[in-house]
């Protein structure tokens, strides 16, 4: 097994094998501005329980996401995705910013994702990136823009709860997007967004912080770490 990332998140990799306990060195290779880091290691135990989560040989383009998932994990599984395979970032065009999130992956994970996302009012488009002309596998994207909905996608997917595990480096995105204020009159559409739960629920006046914030800690069920369903929505969707 191995797990490779770039070189600017081997802290995150060490943070992982300290964690499994293994003690084997960290190898390195070059590639684009800052190269990768890699570390191998040995552990059937670990191959089958990855696979029972849908992780597997080739998991870009034969990967999935497996049914059995709890709802209330599902938003921890998400933020794994894109962690492991997606972006986050701000895009600045005069004086208006935008923010997006995407995600790389095939068809089958894409879809599921997309799906799950809808259900909970968060709005996404998913369109084909690639198709490798040697195996004929399709990289599919997954995009979430704007202010409301990539608040309310980081917020669900609970990048802002410092105990859950996340790459360092797209938590500190996520968390610029969470509490920066908008840096311009938002359209209406975008205002619902942004002030609406992405699970259907009203915020809190008496809770304090920014709209998203209020909304979501709010609608977290009493001890329990998932929140509430949407009044309405279907079950979890499926490619």
């Amino acid at each position: 097994m191995s797990l490779e990332l770039s070189s600017i998140d081997e802290a995150h990799l060490s943070s992982f094998a300290q964690f499994v306990g293994c003690n084997n060195p960290i190898g390195h290779r070059p590639d684009g501005r800052y190269g990768m880091s890699r570390i191998r290691f040995r552990s059937s135990r670990m191959a089958n329980d990855l696979e029972w989560w849908g992780v597997i040989p080739r998991k870009t383009h034969l990967g999935n996401i497996p049914e059995h998932i709890d709802d209330g994990l599902l938003p921890h599984y998400f933020r794994g995705l894109f962690d492991g395979d997606g972006n986050i970032y701000s895009r600045k065009r005069g004086n208006r910013i935008s923010h997006t999130m995407s995600l790389a992956g095939n068809i089958d994970v894409i879809h599921t994702v997309d799906a799950n996302l809808r259900s909970v009012r968060i709005p996404s488009n998913a369109y084909i990136h690639d198709t490798n002309q040697d195996t004929g596998f399709e990289t599919w994207i997954l995009v979430i823009n704007g202010i409301g909905a990539v608040r309310n996608l980081v917020l669900w997917m609970h990048y802002d709860d410092a105990d859950a595990p996340a790459l360092p480096r797209k938590r500190e995105r996520a968390m610029k997007m969470i509490n920066d204020p908008p840096p311009h009159r938002l359209a209406p559409r975008e205002l619902e967004s942004a002030t609406t739960c992405p699970l259907g629920w009203p915020p809190s006046a008496s809770s304090g912080g920014s709209p998203a914030t209020r909304c979501c800690s709010g609608s977290r069920a009493a001890g329990t770490d998932s929140l509430r369903p949407c009044p309405g929505a279907s079950d979890r969707g499926s490619a």
